[in-house]
């Protein structure tokens, strides 16, 4: 049996939000990326039973998150972070800090899950390894997940508050232009 593993639209979801809006964007790509978390965990409760399933599930995600995360950083990064924190109070601009080091840490969680699946791919009877890889992927969850929620519901909240319909334009603007070029 396969583990389920659908890039497009994993949970059957038709999204409404669009890059028109892209407050509401942010939060669909945050379904999206908690959809790949969810692939992520079951995969990882296969390595010993299902191990190729498992890593092809693991690889997935990274291709996941290579482009369309990637992207939804870029978006928050380039577009939607240095606009609000043109209007951005003492404490928001911190918190804007914070969400800038999370995406880091994020990013060095993926690096070290990603290493530890090639090791797998080579050996997949290293259970050191394998062990590391269910620990990892438990600290991406979390993190991410923790991140997500903080976003959705404070990040969007100041953005509504700060950024007006210029701004938004310009970040519509911005994101159809970052996909235009791809990744």
């Amino acid at each position: 049996m396969m583990i389920q593993v659908d890039l497009l639209n994993p949970a059957g979801q038709t999204e409404s939000a669009t890059l028109d809006r892209p407050l509401d964007h942010l939060v669909a790509c945050h379904r999206r990326i908690d959809d790949k978390l969810s692939v992520l965990e079951r995969a990882v409760t296969h390595l010993e039973d299902r191990t190729e399933e498992a890593l092809h599930a693991c690889r997935s995600v990274f291709t996941f998150l290579d482009g369309s995360g990637t992207l939804h950083t870029e978006d928050e990064e380039e577009s939607i972070f240095p606009r609000i924190r043109l209007h951005a109070t003492g404490e928001e601009l911190a918190y804007l800090d914070s969400l800038e080091l999370q995406h880091r840490d994020v990013e060095g969680v993926v690096a070290r899950l990603r290493n530890l699946t090639k090791q797998l791919e080579r050996d997949p009877s290293l259970l050191p390894a394998r062990d590391a890889l269910v620990q990892t992927a438990r600290k991406l969850v979390e993190l991410y997940r923790a991140h997500i929620a903080s976003e959705n519901e404070v990040l969007t909240g100041i953005g509504h508050a700060r950024l007006d319909e210029v701004a938004l334009a310009e970040i519509a603007f911005e994101m159809r232009l970052r996909r235009s070029r791809g990744v």
